[in-house]
């Protein structure tokens, strides 16, 4: 992940994944949980985030967690339109593969 060409502190949450005829289940914190001892990444308002994997997913949907949940919208392109609204946002990210998917966390500030 990265805006500007920075890249994005992130944590991998809850993910599955399976191959050669075995699977894995790993049950991670919340997104809150997961950045919580990270501090927020600077970004510009409206600025780009550019996701990057070594595997593309067959889809992606990302949003601001609020509450008990994320806003989930689906991403085009690997690009993600951070807010205009200057205010610090924990955000998720759930990723699908034909093998599993997972859900990623990172926190920034729109200053």
């Amino acid at each position: 992940m990265a805006v500007d060409g920075e890249t994005i502190d992130h944590r991998l949450g809850t993910y599955t994944w399976s191959t050669g005829g075995r699977g894995v289940v790993a049950d991670a914190a919340a997104p809150p949980l997961l950045v919580k001892n990270m501090n927020p990444h600077p970004v510009a308002p409206g600025a780009k985030l550019h996701l990057q994997f070594d595997d593309r997913p067959l889809t992606i949907e990302a949003g601001v967690w609020n509450g008990g949940d994320a806003d989930w919208r689906p991403v085009q392109n690997g690009i993600i339109t951070l807010p205009e609204k200057k205010e610090a946002y924990i955000y998720a990210i759930h990723a699908s593969w034909k093998k599993g998917n997972a859900i990623y966390a990172f926190f920034i500030e729109v200053r």
